[in-house]
């Protein structure tokens, strides 16, 4: 009967690196909207108070001029509006290309170099994701949002999110040592940590071994690239 036992609760895939991403990027969307609503408000307010004044000064004549006055003063601040916005649109655009260009290029960097395909994903991604960030700040402040208080606020996220996954970045140094110098690979019999296995796949959180009766085993990486790691590949006979 086949079985699984877990050493250590990690999360599966990339999902942990993901976090702070998308964290991150919900606060830009709430800071933005934030932004917004506050100006809509503003809006709202000064258009009640025109319209009370145009009551007060209709029965005078002068409520004909208030409201060409009113109407120039939206107008222009659509025409301002519609500017940044299409400035906005613009970057994101060109920022996309941009983007995708940086993206072929490091690809093309590490296919010459022959990373392994762990590490280049990896990479990839982290690259994707940091290009992907400073593009919405910039969109962002193009819009006319104030950017300063966002780098702050960035900073301290990483800060909680570092501290709240504390372990599992330990385990992802780990993997990155053990894909870079590789004291084993897929297919290699190892023992570590009171267990022994065939090495199954290499992640970037956790290694995971077969065992001779078929149970799989997720092992830290940070455990193994700290400790003992006995591999038996080049053993004739395994005991």
């Amino acid at each position: 009967m086949k079985g699984c036992i877990f050493v250590r609760s990690l999360p599966h895939g990339w999902g942990a690196l993901y976090v702070s991403f998308f964290i991150n990027t919900a606060i830009l969307y709430m800071l933005f909207l934030l932004q917004l609503t506050q100006v809509a408000d503003s809006i709202a307010r000064h258009t009640k108070q025109e319209a009370g004044e145009l009551l007060k000064q209709a029965a005078s004549g002068e409520g004909i001029d208030k409201v060409s006055q009113l109407t120039q003063q939206f107008v222009e601040w659509g025409i301002s509006a519609g500017g940044r916005i299409l400035a906005a649109l613009i970057v994101f655009i060109v920022g996309r290309f941009i983007v995708s260009m940086l993206n072929k290029l490091v690809a093309r960097l590490l296919d010459r170099r022959k990373v392994d395909v762990s590490i280049k994903t990896f990479i990839r991604s982290l690259v994707n994701i940091l290009l992907m960030i400073l593009l919405i700040v910039a969109v962002v402040n193009k819009l006319g949002v104030e950017t300063t208080s966002f780098a702050a606020l960035l900073a301290s996220a990483g800060v909680a999110i570092g501290m709240a996954l504390s372990g599992n970045l330990q385990n992802f140094a780990g993997g990155l040592i053990i894909l870079l110098f590789k004291p084993y690979k897929v297919g290699d019999w190892i023992e570590s940590q009171n267990v022994s296995g065939t090495v199954r796949e290499i992640q970037i959180f956790h290694t995971i071994l077969t065992t001779a009766d078929n149970k799989v085993i997720f092992i830290p990486n940070g455990a193994l690239s700290s400790g003992v790691v006995i591999n038996y590949n080049n053993q004739l006979t395994r005991r």
